[in-house]
């Protein structure tokens, strides 16, 4: 299996964020590198699911 490395970005609200911090958390847990680019306002609810936020 290949590492992979995604940046999501995300520019909306927060149903426009919460399905890529719901992805994120799945392709973390298969092992795999994932970020999300978006607001502020949004970097609780990413890193909340241990996703990194940038």
């Amino acid at each position: 299996m290949y590492n992979v490395i995604i940046t999501a970005v995300a520019v909306g609200t927060r149903g426009d964020v919460n399905p890529l911090a719901e992805l994120g958390e799945e392709m973390i847990r298969r092992g795999h590198e994932f970020r999300i680019l978006t607001s502020e306002a949004f970097r609780p609810l990413i890193e909340n699911k241990g996703v990194t936020f940038i």
